[in-house]
């Protein structure tokens, strides 16, 4: 009834009701001859159909009147009784329901794991029995949903990826749009087909191709280490050179498919990608140390909006391992790393000191990794807090890494940095008169990194 909701002529006024009744007429007519030929019709025509259905009926999605699929049918659509009772159809309304009642029950099901297994198994089955052309039809609706089945969209995936024969019609749906799934896809692939997806990533790591670089982010801890290591080493390569290349070029899109419309939106896109990257660092992908030196390139010489992200990333990294004060304060190249990534923070504070708001949102991002350092890297952290007391004494420390401290200093953590701390103090007495508010954020410092409340 799409065209009776439009309205008549130039003022929208609603279709007379003779005219409403023709095609509620016409409607009923061709919902008879679809029911008519319903065995003949594709799978995914079936489930369109169905979701017309439940929609005309004025209870889908949307409409103001909510039921299911089965109401429908119990009120005598001849459509409804044909989707209830199409038993290939029941695995495709488990991955894409058409109804509210459905997702509900989904969820429902989460908490009963035999019905839960049951609808995994259907979304499996179904996922290895379509060609990919509608595999990838069935995710682009499943991405249309509000409250969207991601357990059973992934096994549908997994299982479409192990029948893919050819992947050249996957990358070329991959590079044009991002749906539920195409990790999974991708990775399939990649096991059946190593050097075609492998060549299509390394090909696209470009800001031209930004969807394609998020992909590869999602993807690259599941695909061999070598490629891996290639695709890391190039997206840090593309957000920490200057050059960007054709990167504001006509027709590129951001990472949501939007166009690029300006420099600002450039950098936009640019700050996320490497914010992604640092957190495929934080999660594993080689060695602590290894993983650490590509956190240092991303804060050196990476986008100043993804310094929080790179700086908390680093704080995952030192406190995952047992022995992390090894990766840092040893020997001269663990002391030059350390010294690195208070530069880093460095480099946050001041971005954030310049934002119109004297406590920037992104410090709390910061803070976790900021915290880790002041364990890890004492002697450098000490020298950026003193060289910030003497430029902001009223607040040397940003306020959301204090309650951080305060939660963790009883325990002698931060007892490394008090004492360079104090040590740095020391020296500037003997040869400047501090004034009385640089000492007086001094020994607050010292009272907090202490665990000292009096």
């Amino acid at each position: 009834m799409a065209e009776g909701a439009r309205g008549f002529g130039g003022d929208n006024a609603p279709l007379p009701e003779y005219a409403v009744s023709m095609l509620r007429a016409a409607s009923d007519r061709l919902a008879a001859e679809i029911a008519a030929r319903w065995d003949r019709l594709p799978l995914l025509m079936r489930h369109r159909a169905a979701r017309a259905t439940v929609r005309r009926a004025g209870t889908g999605r949307g409409a103001r009147h909510h039921g299911t699929l089965a109401d429908v049918a119990a009120e005598g659509d001849k459509l409804a009784v044909q989707a209830v009772a199409d038993a290939d159809l029941a695995p495709l309304l488990t991955v894409v329901p058409v109804d509210d009642d459905m997702l509900e029950a989904i969820a429902e099901d989460g908490m009963n794991s035999d019905a839960l297994t049951g609808r995994r198994a259907a979304a499996q089955e179904l996922g290895g029995s379509l060609s990919l052309l509608d595999v990838l039809e069935t995710l682009r609706l499943a991405c249309e949903l509000d409250s969207l089945p991601a357990d059973f969209v992934a096994d549908f995936a997994t299982a479409a990826a192990d029948a893919i024969t050819e992947p050249d019609l996957l990358l070329e749906h991959l590079g044009d749009r991002r749906t539920p799934g195409d990790a999974r896809l991708l990775v399939g692939a990649h096991l059946n087909h190593p050097e075609a997806v492998g060549r299509w990533l390394l090909a696209r790591v470009d800001l031209g191709h930004p969807e394609a670089v998020a992909l590869a982010l999602d993807v690259v801890q599941d695909l061999p280490e070598d490629l891996a290591e290639q695709l890391l080493d190039r997206v840090i390569e593309l957000v920490t050179t200057t050059d960007r290349g054709d990167a504001a070029e006509e027709g590129n899109r951001d990472l949501d498919g939007e166009p690029w419309v300006n420099e600002v939106a450039d950098q936009r896109v640019v700050e996320r990608i490497a914010s992604r990257c640092a957190w495929v660092l934080a999660r594993g992908l080689g060695a602590p140390v290894v993983r650490l030196d590509r956190l240092r390139t991303l804060g050196l010489r990476g986008p100043e909006g993804a310094l929080p992200d790179v700086i908390s990333s680093v704080g995952h990294v030192l406190e995952a391992d047992s022995e992390f004060a090894n990766l840092i304060v040893g020997d001269e190249e663990s002391k030059e790393r350390g010294e690195d990534f208070v530069t880093v923070v460095k480099r946050a504070l001041d971005r954030a000191d310049a934002a119109s708001d004297r406590i920037d949102p992104d410090q709390y991002r910061s803070a976790h990794g900021a915290l880790a350092l002041l364990v890890a890297a004492p002697m450098p952290m000490a020298e950026l807090l003193y060289a910030r007391a003497l430029r902001f004494p009223f607040g040397p420390i940003p306020p959301p890494w204090r309650p951080l401290i305060a939660e963790h200093a009883g325990d002698g953590r931060f007892a490394a940095v008090a004492d360079a701390l104090a040590a740095s103090a020391a020296t500037e007495r003997q040869y400047h008169h501090l004034p009385d508010e640089v000492e007086f954020a001094t020994t607050q410092m010292l009272q907090l990194l202490r665990g000292d409340s009096t």
